[in-house]
């Protein structure tokens, strides 16, 4: 249902990469075969700052895209409704910072080993650690240009290549990185932008 090539990998991970990974080092799991030139964000609107310190946030530029998608969603439907990673407690939410810091994402406190499932249908791009601060790692590229990651997992039950059902089980809560709680930081952006969480989940019901 989902073909996966070359240059689609690459903007995959480097879009996380970009987002989150300068200046903290690559994760050696991940296999980058081209790099292009990263520039910063227009700043059309504040920048965000990647949670575990890069001094600004980078997007990819000029990567070739090379990829078909089955079921594919429209733009539009980028707004789509998407599941809650995992059930517990919202302790951090998307927002600015008193520091004038935009944190991208949203962490959910949860006993450590909650089950932590795909937001949407999608193909897992990145499994396995990352860099030192944020632990294991599962990155989901999905239709319409959406990319959702999920951090400080305590274990991972999917590789890179797998096909992933929304609601599918993708990893477990944990503490792993620089974190002394067990909990699940969530991100989702779309074409590269950070969006708030909150506005696109689901109510857990």
């Amino acid at each position: 249902m989902w073909t996966v090539r070359l240059g689609f990998f690459v903007l995959a991970v480097l879009l996380f990469a970009a987002g989150h990974w300068a200046g903290a080092g690559t994760a050696g799991e991940v296999h980058t075969v081209v790099r292009r030139v990263l520039s910063p964000v227009p700043q059309v609107e504040p920048a965000a700052a990647p949670l575990w310190g890069a001094a600004s946030v980078t997007r990819l530029r000029d990567v070739a895209l090379d990829y078909t998608v089955g079921s594919a969603m429209s733009p539009a439907d980028a707004s789509t409704p998407l599941l809650w990673p995992a059930r517990g407690h919202l302790i951090s939410t998307f927002g600015r910072r008193e520091n004038g810091a935009l944190q991208p994402g949203m962490r959910v406190f949860a006993p450590r080993g909650t089950p932590v499932v795909a937001a949407a249908e999608g193909i897992v791009v990145h499994a396995g650690n990352g860099p030192s601060r944020v632990g294991k790692v599962v990155m989901l590229q999905h239709a319409a240009g959406m990319v959702t990651v999920y951090a400080h997992l305590a274990g991972i039950e999917v590789v890179a290549g797998d096909e992933v059902r929304a609601g599918e089980v993708i990893g477990r809560v944990g503490a792993t990185g620089a974190i002394e709680e067990p909990q699940l930081y969530f991100e989702l952006r779309v074409e590269g932008r950070p969006r708030d969480p909150l506005l696109h989940l689901r109510s857990l019901g």
